[in-house]
């Protein structure tokens, strides 16, 4: 129990915005607060688009119903060609590289809440392995831990404890695919 805050607080991870082609908005129990970081990063000319990948969407700063854009749909249907241990948020980061690569956009300021960026970051390693992206991965500001003892209100601990089994799952499912023979072998 004593090493929690500091399990807690390893998860609450942001960078500082750096100007980019796109937004990559993950959706997320608190898309709204996501979604305003979004809106306030195209506003403060970071980005002039957001992607949204789960939805296979973009919007731009000229689209009139940009702002009205409410929806909390984890999974495209079409993302059942994914294997089973993909989880949602890796599907989404492969969905963004697609869209990112037919767009010709190379650097993308990623949008999640604050705890669900470390996930974010580890999985994009994978996703974006070249060096010719640049990601920048921005935790809402809109989202955040507000104390010390608001660590300990149920709800945080049961999001601390999610997030460190799907980043221990993450990493198992990865083990997995390097240890599978592949199909050359067989």
């Amino acid at each position: 129990m004593a090493l929690y805050p500091a399990a807690a607080a390893w998860l609450e991870y942001t960078e500082p915005p750096a100007p980019s082609d796109a937004v990559v908005l993950f959706v997320g129990p608190d898309y709204t607060e996501r979604k305003k970081e979004a809106f306030q990063l195209l506003e403060e000319g970071y980005a002039a688009r957001i992607l949204i990948p789960a939805r296979n969407i973009i919007l731009t700063k000229a689209d009139p119903k940009t702002q009205d854009t409410e929806f909390y749909l984890p999974v495209q249907p079409g993302w059942s060609r994914y294997p089973d241990y993909y989880e949602n948020t890796h599907v989404e980061l492969l969905e963004a590289k697609k869209m990112m690569d037919a767009a010709g956009h190379t650097a993308a300021l990623l949008v999640s809440s604050p705890f669900h960026m470390r996930r974010i970051s580890l999985i994009s390693k994978t996703v974006f392995p070249d060096e010719k992206y640049q990601l920048t991965f921005r935790g809402s500001r809109y989202v955040r831990t507000v104390g010390f003892f608001s660590l300990f209100q149920p709800l945080k601990t049961q999001q601390v404890f999610k997030e460190y089994l799907k980043i221990s799952g993450f990493c198992l499912y990865r083990l997995y695919e390097r240890a599978k023979p592949s199909a050359m072998e067989t």
